[in-house]
């Protein structure tokens, strides 16, 4: 695992080195960002079943659940 440190001029940004609101903003402006430029992934919720691979349960947002391959 690799473990990066926010550089200091990430820090003073981010207005502190303890959790707050000058976090929250500089990490929610980071999300925004790359929402916007599209490279932020949303992985499907899938469930396997044993022995039928490789068919799984997808649960949709809507709670709704469907068979997929």
């Amino acid at each position: 695992m690799t473990v990066t440190r926010m550089p200091s001029t990430m820090l003073a940004a981010a207005g502190s080195t303890r959790a707050g609101s000058g976090y929250e903003r500089y990490f929610r402006g980071a999300l925004d960002q790359l929402h916007g430029e599209r490279r932020y992934r949303v992985f499907a919720d899938i469930e396997r079943i044993s022995g039928r691979f490789p068919t799984a349960k997808w649960r949709q947002p809507d709670g709704k659940t469907a068979e997929i391959t």
